[in-house]
């Protein structure tokens, strides 16, 4: 199958931030210190500038179901919805 737009590329956080409450897909780096994920990991993410910076939500959660999506290095902005 041919895509019909090109593949977007993966922003650097050290190159751009998304817009303040723009919804994007983000990598986790596993190999950085701290709360790393097991694993890298692919999470759809909301940015908050100025505050939270990314997270990610788990309506089923008990609580507070936003999470700090930790040791972001890339983004990309997520695709938009099907319309159909």
């Amino acid at each position: 199958m041919k895509l019909k737009m090109p593949t977007p590329e993966w922003i650097a956080i050290s190159e751009q931030l998304p817009a303040h409450q723009q919804q994007v897909l983000v990598f986790e780096n596993s190999d950085r210190v701290g709360d790393a994920p097991a694993e890298d990991a692919l999470r759809i993410a909301t940015y908050q500038a100025g505050g939270m910076g990314f997270y990610y939500q788990v309506p089923l959660a008990p609580g507070n179901t936003r999470f700090p999506a930790l040791n972001v290095t890339h983004w990309m902005p997520a695709p938009a919805p099907p319309t159909r």
